[in-house]
């Protein structure tokens, strides 16, 4: 019985974290071109591993919550990390997992 309950337990956990782990590298580094009606962040894409792939010039980043980017404004160069995988769309498409502004 007491075998049940701690796999029980550890199903429960496992299934609940939802916390995204993501590599020290971003996937790319850009600059804030404009801010899309529709929480989207249009931006020129400056380095990072998606060069590789062929994207090297502009992408939309879907943003779940703009309250998160407040401060950020068109100009500002930030660290992406994309969730999920990048829509061939043109511009390609992709969600924002994580970022870090950087600082001038």
């Amino acid at each position: 019985m007491k075998k049940w309950i701690l796999i029980v337990l550890i199903i429960i956990t496992v299934g609940c974290s939802e916390e995204e782990s993501y590599s020290n590298t971003p996937d790319f580094m850009g600059v804030v071109v404009s801010f899309e009606d529709n929480n989207q962040i249009q931006m020129n894409i400056k380095s990072g591993n998606i060069t590789e792939d062929g994207y090297n010039d502009q992408i939309l980043i879907s943003v779940e919550d703009m309250t998160d980017l407040e401060n950020l404004e068109t100009g500002d160069v930030v660290k992406i990390w994309i969730e999920g995988q990048i829509l061939d769309t043109q511009p390609p498409q992709a969600k924002l997992g994580k970022h870090e502004i950087k600082k001038n």
